[in-house]
């Protein structure tokens, strides 16, 4: 019981800092989906062959957008280390670095 926190707004410091991360993240999507509702608008307009179109290239963008999303996230997390020239050290800070002994034990183990 009492599990959960309990809810409360942010401060306005808090607030701040959260918009300076998610503000440009919230234009871009009110930009695309103003724009998705304009083209869905225009296709309606158009006809029924046309919306049916526009309603078939809708799908296959959100099909490919299951894989997309999580590949575009990928490339922003080690984008940056390749742009900087520390890949090197980027690729070390990934992999479990073992000291002389315990490297021997696997290799006497395998």
């Amino acid at each position: 019981k009492n599990m959960l926190p309990t809810l409360k707004f942010p401060s306005r410091k808090e607030f701040g800092s959260l918009m300076e991360y998610t503000g440009p993240l919230m234009a871009v999507t009110l930009a695309r989906l103003a724009g998705s509702f304009a083209m869905q608008r225009k296709a309606m307009a158009l006809g029924v062959p046309q919306m049916a179109g526009f309603q078939l290239s809708i799908n296959v963008m959100f099909f490919f957008l299951l894989f997309g999303e999580p590949i575009s996230q990928l490339s922003q997390t080690t984008l940056p280390a390749l742009l900087s020239g520390s890949a090197k050290s980027n690729k070390s800070a990934q992999q479990p670095s073992y000291d002389d002994k315990t490297s021997a034990a696997i290799r006497q183990n395998f």
